[in-house]
């Protein structure tokens, strides 16, 4: 897991350094994360996508904090998008992107989130990008919050 962890780490720099206008020199990129630097990079021509923002962190008038991956125009909306360096996509991604979404839409009402995607970056520098269009995505993050909200209360309540 800590391998996998700094894995991610790396190219999360990768991606920021990209995004950022950098042009990255293929022979200082570490092997483990090569794939999946260029598979991002290829999506990002191919797409033709626009930054809104990467990485910044946010806090929620509905009580929560977030941070997307990615924040992008995509055709013309305005898209939150989660990439994983996975073996296979989380069922989780659904309701991570959609309180990612409903996080935005609560900053940001004049602006609202017009769809999510899982941008699924494979280690051979191929990639699959996949909207995720279940309704019950958003209904599932706030389900989880309001749970989490109610344990943190009653730890607070008999825990002392």
């Amino acid at each position: 897991l800590e391998t996998a962890r700094q894995r991610g780490t790396a190219y999360a720099e990768g991606r920021r350094l990209l995004l950022g206008g950098c042009e990255l020199d293929p022979s200082t990129i570490d092997p483990q994360i090569q794939g999946y630097i260029k598979a991002f990079k290829t999506f990002w021509q191919d797409s033709g996508a626009v930054l809104i923002e990467t990485e910044v962190p946010h806090v929620s008038p509905l009580g929560f904090g977030f941070k997307a991956d990615i924040f992008a125009f995509v055709a013309g909306r305005r898209l939150v998008i989660d990439d994983k360096c996975t073996h296979d996509i989380p069922k989780s991604v659904g309701p991570q992107t959609g309180g990612y979404a409903i996080g935005w839409d609560s900053l940001y009402p004049g602006q609202p989130i017009e769809g999510r995607a899982v941008l699924w970056l494979k280690k051979d520098g191929r990639y699959q990008f996949k909207l995720l269009e279940d309704p019950d995505d958003g209904v599932a993050f706030m389900d989880v919050l309001e749970a989490d909200i109610r344990l943190e209360k009653w730890r607070n309540k008999f825990s002392e």
